[in-house]
């Protein structure tokens, strides 16, 4: 996957690290993955993925793996790839303990 604007996941992973990166998360695009790397986000939150759920492109959510929690394969759904200032916001304001998928 790659990360030119001329295409539309490309163009959301520049955007979401984008709108991050404007909230004071630092965050790091990895087109070839697919993902938006973070971290330093508020939740202990690993990446953002752009992965296709329901049809279209959506951002996923992946957390460290922690101690006593089995981890989540594929991360949790949070919202379609346009979304990118909804996803930012959620990262950007998650506060310290919240559970894995309740972002």
């Amino acid at each position: 996957m790659s990360a030119q604007t001329s295409d539309p996941a490309g163009h959301a992973l520049s955007g979401l690290a984008a709108e991050l990166r404007s909230r004071g998360v630092d965050a790091t695009e990895d087109g070839d993955r697919g993902l938006v790397l973070v971290p330093g986000a508020a939740a202990g939150h690993s990446s953002a993925l752009l992965r296709p759920h329901r049809g279209g492109l959506w951002w996923w959510i992946r957390r460290p793996v922690q101690d006593g929690v089995p981890p989540a394969p594929s991360g949790v759904p949070l919202a379609p790839a346009h979304r990118t200032s909804h996803v930012a916001g959620r990262i950007a304001r998650a506060p310290e303990g919240v559970p894995d998928g309740a972002v």
